[in-house]
């Protein structure tokens, strides 16, 4: 949990306080698989639309923000379920944003507070203003499993190309 119970500032309406942000760290030896907005509000709207975006701390918040986009994910979100962006690529141990843009919003659509936790260093912000609260959130993180590009995997490659090279030159041999 980035969060600590208590302490909190109430819910934060995206559309009413402007864009809503965590940074956090993903640790040594591990992997972000997904982050979460934990029982995202929309005020009994049911037609509540939202984005979440990620990107990879650079220097602060607004180089961050203005750097370029690692993923997202927009849906029509139920009134306090879970807010949650599943990620595709491989983001090792470092600091990352989670945005959640008012520009996105449609309806109401927001956050829960609780206390800041100690322990993980996460911080929240407001329209690029740390808050001394933060946004009940959560990461999930697995053992750090980077991509590789190995000779065997190479090997598989290399062989595929020359045997769908030999299949090529038969046909054509055959229709001589």
């Amino acid at each position: 949990m980035l969060y600590k119970s208590g302490g909190g500032d109430g819910p934060k309406n995206v559309l009413a306080v402007g864009d809503i942000a965590v940074k956090f760290t993903v640790p040594e030896g591990k992997m972000l698989k997904a982050f979460v907005f934990i029982d995202s509000p929309t005020w009994t709207k049911k037609d509540s639309t939202g984005e979440i975006v990620l990107f990879k701390w650079d220097t602060d918040y607004a180089t961050t923000v203005a750097g370029d986009r690692l993923e997202s994910h927009s849906e029509l979100h139920a009134d306090n379920s879970d807010f949650r962006l599943d990620v595709n690529g491989y983001y090792g141990p470092g600091t990352y944003l989670v945005l959640m843009p008012r520009d996105a919003a449609t309806n109401d659509l927001g956050v829960w507070t609780d206390g800041k936790n100690p322990d993980v260093g996460a911080v929240t912000y407001i329209n690029g203003t740390e808050q001394n609260y933060m946004a009940k959130s959560c990461i999930f993180v697995a053992d750090d499993n980077p991509p590789t590009y190995d000779s065997t995997t190479i090997l598989a490659y290399v062989l595929l190309i020359a045997a769908t090279g030999v299949v090529v030159f038969k046909k054509r041999k055959d229709m001589a």
